[in-house]
Formats: structure tokens, sequence, C-alpha cells
């Protein structure tokens, strides 16, 4: 249900005679919203999460393999450096996000939210808040993730023998990528999380109305 059906229901509910709004209808549905964004919320920090494992789990296997010799040597000591500044930006990526969330989720626990469907209004306002500021500097954030990945891909091309100069397609296709998840976040908060603080604040609004007149 979207915003305008919202507003349909509220405004033939204030047209009765008597404080009637179906609280647990407009409760049910606001949960019912509340949850698909924090499935789509969970699925993109899993994502973040699943694709930093790899890639550290990766370079790891790879700088184990070249220290006992199954895979040969590195050039020299940079590609060393460059994976381990690669393995740094993963971690950091991860692990911005996880001590973030943490932050916001013990926040959360501190404001001792009820079931009521006010405190619920209240505490989706503030995650919504949080995940719009979360993403206002996702430009910065995006690039250790991005450079570790340039520089992964630069040092496997050298351990297999590929010529360097097949790294300038990919890092051109990197900054495509860059700039198109950096997109896709900034739609994210404009034409979504944006939208839905405006359906909470109108729903919130529209609840202390009702209590004002009772």
């Amino acid at each position: 249900m979207n915003f305008e059906q919202l507003k349909v229901i509220w405004d033939s509910q204030s047209e009765e005679s008597h404080y009637a709004i179906n609280e647990a209808e407009l409760h049910a549905l606001l949960r019912q919203k509340s949850e698909k964004l924090h499935r789509f919320i969970f699925w993109q920090v899993f994502q973040t999460y699943a694709s930093s494992a790899f890639l550290i789990l990766l370079i790891s296997l790879i700088l184990i393999g070249v220290s006992t010799g199954l895979l040969g040597s590195l050039s020299s000591g940079w590609d060393v450096f460059a994976l381990v500044v690669a393995a740094t930006g993963w971690m950091y990526f991860a692990g911005s996000v996880y001590l973030s969330r943490r932050r916001q989720k013990q926040r959360q626990l501190e404001a001792a939210y009820t079931a009521s469907m006010r405190d619920e209004l209240e505490r989706d306002i503030k995650q919504v808040d949080y995940e719009i500021a979360a993403r206002s500097h996702l430009w910065l954030g995006f690039l250790p993730p991005y450079i570790g990945a340039l520089l992964f891909t630069w040092v496997v091309f050298r351990l297999s023998g590929t010529p360097e100069w097949a790294i300038v397609p990919f890092a051109l296709f990197m900054v495509v990528a860059y700039f198109y998840e950096g997109r896709s976040q900034q739609r994210l908060v404009d034409e979504d999380l944006r939208l839905r603080k405006r359906e909470l604040v109108a729903l919130r609004e529209t609840l202390l109305s009702n209590d004002g007149e009772h």
C-alpha cells in the first residue's frame, strides 16, 4: 500500500464523529512496510560482509600460498604490500559498517521503545534517518574496497603472467562500477528512504492530531 492509499484511510477515519482510527490495521501496515525495508537493508549489509570476507579470505590464501611456495613467489615486496593494503581496505569497509550499525542498535536499545505503534513510528523514523545519514559519505566509504579490489587484481595479473596493460580495461570497469554503485545508493536515498520518512512523519502527525482532539 502506497502513501496515497494511506491518506485515503486516514482521511476517511478523520471524518468520523469520534476517535475511531483503526489502530490495529495501521499498526499492521506500518510493520509490513518496515519489515520490507529492513529485509532490503539486511541484504545490502549481508552483501557487504560476504564480499569483504570472500576477498579477505582469497588474499589470505594467496599470501599463504606464496609464503609456502605453492603459488611461486611474488615479484617484489610491493606485491605483498599491495595485497596487505587491499585486505586492509576491505576490512576497514566491513568494520566501519559493522561498528556503525552496532552503535545504532545500541541507541535503539537505550531508547527502550515499546511495541506500541507510536513508539514503533519513532523508532522507524530514527532508523530511516540513520540509513540516510549512513549513505551521506558513501562516495568516500566505497573508495577503500574499490582500491583494494584494483590492487588485488593487479597482483593476480602479475602472478599469472598476464600483461600489465590488461589492468587498464579492468580499472575502467571499476571506475564505472564505483560511480554506478554510488548513484544507486543515492537513488535509494532520494526515491525510497526520503519517501518512507515522509510517510512515517505524516502518519505520526495524523496520530498526534487525533490524540489532540480527544
